[in-house]
């Protein structure tokens, strides 16, 4: 295994019960995403890392997030509070990237663009990183209990209609029952910061 994910795997220690991917999944992303990402699925597997901080995710299962464009966008990974690691592949203009889908406030940005952004990605991942919100998850995880894999943190109300970061307003359920909600709230509509 790459080093980079040993030192991902080493800050963000896997859950117990990681789903190993399908060999459909495998097969639909073997020609779009590095080959040690894909040998990082098969040796470890989805699920919650650093006690659900992360979670390793099988990218078709999120393709259809609003937000997401399902052309050249890759979901890879989802904070405890929803928010969307993705990598971009554009080949006709040989743009690779990684970004975040925002899904409180709408909006998309991409903070790594080079041929290796997966790796330096994945090195760079520390649970210091403020969109992780660490001391807000350790807090909620307190007062709403451990995350299942399904599950995310978010905000009632929602930060865009006047909620806050702050324990109080921290809540859990479903990530994709909050996603719609959201859309619903929100709208489709994500803009793009630089």
């Amino acid at each position: 295994m790459a080093n980079y994910f040993q030192s991902f795997v080493g800050k963000f220690a896997p859950s117990s019960n990681l789903i190993k991917p399908a060999e459909k999944t495998i097969k639909k992303y073997k020609n779009i995403l590095p080959k040690d990402l894909i040998d990082f699925w098969m040796e470890y597997g989805f699920g919650n890392y650093g006690n659900g901080l992360v979670k390793i995710i099988d990218p078709s299962t999120y393709e259809n997030v609003v937000g997401i464009n399902k052309e050249c966008d890759v979901p890879l990974l989802v904070g405890s509070f929803g928010d969307i690691f993705i990598y971009r592949t554009i080949p006709a203009k040989n743009l690779k990237a990684i970004g975040i889908l925002n899904v409180h406030f709408r909006n998309r940005e991409f903070f790594i663009v080079d041929e290796n952004c997966i790796e330096e990605f994945f090195e760079g991942m520390d649970t210091s990183l403020p969109i992780l919100r660490k001391n807000l998850f350790v807090e909620g995880t307190k007062k709403c209990g451990d995350l299942t894999f399904d599950e995310i943190f978010f905000f009632t109300p929602a930060l865009a209609t006047g909620g806050g970061e702050d324990i109080k307003y921290v809540e859990k359920g479903k990530a994709f029952v909050h996603y719609e909600l959201l859309a619903h709230m929100l709208g489709a509509n994500f803009e793009a910061k630089h």
